[in-house]
């Protein structure tokens, strides 16, 4: 496998005047097609399964904007409050940046809860011409799970559940029947972190065209960088034909 251009780091305004940093990749020159891929994943650039995926896409020509949303501070410790509305905010940011200096059509790629807010944010981005989830969550309420809070039908977890649904306003399965973009669902069926069901209920609540991709062995956080390859021609194979209309 031939390896993209060194990535490298672009940073742009963020919101309440933060700064977003990102890692922008091109595959030779620069890729005829741009994806943004939103994660969580906690590792380094070069060992991270976020670096297998975008030097796949960079296989099939297309640039990406990686951007890792646990570098942001999105998490209140002192409530334990997830803030979905602050990722969303800041995929915005991350488009709008994108299409000031790029004139393309763009795929935009969430793994895990990000997934959560790359289906929402994508209501405000009409350059986006395809979306892609990676072991997304269903139900927002799975995002307490995610992040570690306690299981306990405790008064934390009310806050957590309390916060995430005024961040969505509406619920997932109704934004998703209103989505208007090819989506693909990328789910293992080992995941046991979000279950598969998850991805079902995705794919039952979401317009065409969409599409279901099971997978055998990936974990949740895809830990092993040949799956995370194997990923990556997936999703740059099912998008490259909405990217070229």
């Amino acid at each position: 496998m031939t390896q993209p251009r060194p990535n490298r780091k672009v940073s742009f305004p963020g919101r309440m005047n933060t700064k977003i940093v990102a890692h922008l990749t091109y595959p030779y020159e620069r890729g005829e097609y741009f994806a943004i891929f939103a994660h969580s994943f906690n590792c380094s650039e070069e060992n991270c399964a976020a670096h297998a995926i975008t030097a796949e896409l960079g296989q099939a020509d297309i640039s990406t904007l990686c951007i890792n949303l646990s570098d942001f501070n999105h998490v209140d410790a002192s409530h334990q409050s997830f803030m979905l509305s602050d990722y969303i905010q800041d995929l915005i940011m991350t488009y709008e940046y994108l299409s000031r200096n790029y004139e393309t059509k763009i795929l935009l790629i969430g793994h895990s809860i990000v997934g959560v807010a790359v289906l929402t944010a994508s209501q405000h981005m009409p350059n986006v011409a395809a979306i892609a989830t990676i072991a997304a969550p269903a139900d927002p309420a799975h995002i307490s799970h995610l992040f570690g809070v306690a299981q306990t039908e405790s008064e934390e977890q009310d806050k957590v559940r309390l916060n995430v649904e005024r961040a969505l306003k509406v619920s997932l399965s109704h934004q998703l029947s209103y989505l208007n973009k090819p989506y693909l669902i990328v789910h293992s069926l080992a995941d046991e972190v979000v279950d598969f069901d998850n991805a079902m209920d995705l794919f039952d609540a979401a317009r065409e065209p969409k599409k279901l991709l099971p997978v055998d062995t990936l974990d949740h956080m895809m830990s092993c960088p040949s799956d995370a390859q194997n990923i990556g021609t997936e999703i740059a194979s099912w998008a490259l034909p909405f990217l070229k209309k």
